[in-house]
């Protein structure tokens, strides 16, 4: 003999068929909120070690630029007034 499926049986499966969706979906938003959160920390020292490079591009840049003897322009002497070259 087959068993008869009662309408009560039948609602509490649904119910229980809703809460396990119910779960399932609030377990893959927080999944997918920890997902985009790593990507996010990930994309932000991506653009931190950016501009440490360009910075560290810029100093060396400009320790070259200092060090050059070539890089002081040449203003002769003629057009400076004796006065004004300190000894």
């Amino acid at each position: 003999m087959i068993p008869l499926i009662t309408s009560a049986q039948v609602e509490a499966f649904a119910s229980m068929v809703t809460a396990l969706a119910a779960s399932f979906a609030a377990w893959q938003g927080i999944a997918s909120l920890k997902k985009w959160r790593h990507e996010q920390l990930g994309t932000r020292k991506i653009v931190v070690a950016e501009e440490a490079l360009i910075l560290s591009f810029e100093i060396e840049n400009a320790f070259r630029v200092i060090r050059s003897p070539m890089s002081y322009p040449f203003i002769p002497l003629t057009h400076v007034s004796p006065s004004a070259i300190q000894w």
